[in-house]
């Protein structure tokens, strides 16, 4: 595989997975009926991992989580600027990290179980 079919194939599973972050966030949002606006997913690029960050209606800012850019794997937030070790989730699992996301952020990893 080539390095730019790789880069293809990462940034269409990225997407996928960004889109299922979004519509966790807006569906649990119009579950439970709030009147503000929903929550927004921003990205930023690092060396080695894209940090999601969650914007509320407000000024709050948090950090989502991390993904890893060399082999899709989803990580919880330890700080603003560093993830977790130990993946949750990959991209490129058949649920795209559906599993390991919820409205708030990455899930936290109880026992090897999610």
């Amino acid at each position: 595989m080539t390095t730019s079919t790789t880069n293809t194939n990462f940034d269409t599973a990225f997407a996928t997975y960004l889109n299922i972050v979004k519509e966790i966030s807006l569906n649990f949002h119009k579950e439970e009926g709030f009147k503000c606006a929903p929550d927004t997913i921003e990205t930023t690029n690092g060396r080695k991992y894209i940090k999601l960050i969650k914007q509320t209606s407000g000024t709050g800012r948090s950090v989502y989580g991390f993904v890893n850019k060399t082999n899709g794997d989803i990580h919880f937030a330890s700080s603003w600027s560093a993830p977790a070790k130990g993946a949750r989730g990959n991209i490129f699992n058949p649920d795209n990290g559906r599993g390991c996301s919820g409205p708030y952020g990455i899930k936290y990893k109880r026992g090897g179980l999610f």
